[in-house]
């Protein structure tokens, strides 16, 4: 083998090795604080470097149907790197303690208590239960009177007869807080039926017929907790 491969073996082997300390630092450095994220049901996105920051946001995450466990930490970046705000996605965990996100597990969702100190809330979830621990601070944020924004199915965001404070349910949130509430679905739910016009100048068209979310007639009502 002549000095030129030698060196460069030397020079390949140097790197290799490199790339193997530099990924053994990273996550000695940064394991721990990933698993306490996990651990917490929690991800937080802070402004960069620089970057005043304009406020806390908290996502909250949980649904079966639409995948709000990928959209709000997209939405979180966002929010983060091009406006400045400290962002945070709320989970819906695994039963038990678990430290995976889990978003079948309507009592899952963990580490609420980052409202305590939340500008906004944006919700995102479907028929969540949380635990009265959990609830409690919803029920701090509601009180704060601070904005909430709901996406999608927030307008069934919980469900069942446990209370946030004295008297407003979870199966009311949507209704008393947003201003309104799931009732049915039009059509046959998770069911496209193919249907057929004739239009005189594009022929025959053809589409797809899918399930319509209804929702309760306008009944905004302020309520009380």
């Amino acid at each position: 083998m002549d000095m030129n491969n030698s060196v460069c073996l030397r020079r390949r082997s140097l790197t290799a090795e490199a790339a193997c300390f530099f990924m053994f630092l990273a996550v000695a450095i940064f394991g721990s604080a990933l698993q306490a994220a996990e651990d917490a049901g929690t991800l937080t996105f802070e402004p960069p470097d620089g970057v005043k920051c304009r406020g806390s946001v908290v996502l909250v995450a949980g649904d079966e149907e639409y995948r709000t466990e990928e959209s709000m930490p997209m939405l979180a970046k966002i929010l983060s790197r091009k406006h400045g705000f400290r962002s945070t996605v709320v989970f819906s965990m695994g039963p038990d303690g678990a430290n995976y996100i889990d978003p079948n597990n309507q009592k899952g969702l963990r580490g609420l208590s980052v409202l305590k100190d939340a500008d906004l809330m944006i919700i995102g979830t479907r028929f969540r239960q949380p635990s009265e621990e959990q609830a409690a601070y919803v029920t701090d944020y509601l009180k704060s009177g601070k904005p909430i924004i709901g996406l999608r199915t927030s307008t069934h965001s919980f469900q069942g007869t446990q209370k946030f404070g004295e008297s407003l349910t979870y199966s009311d949130f949507g209704l008393k807080i947003l201003g309104e509430t799931w009732v049915s679905h039009h059509g046959q739910h998770k069911v496209r039926e193919l249907a057929a016009c004739r239009n005189p100048v594009q022929g025959t068209i053809r589409f797809c017929e899918a399930s319509v979310m209804c929702l309760h007639p306008a009944m905004f009502t302020v309520s009380s907790i």
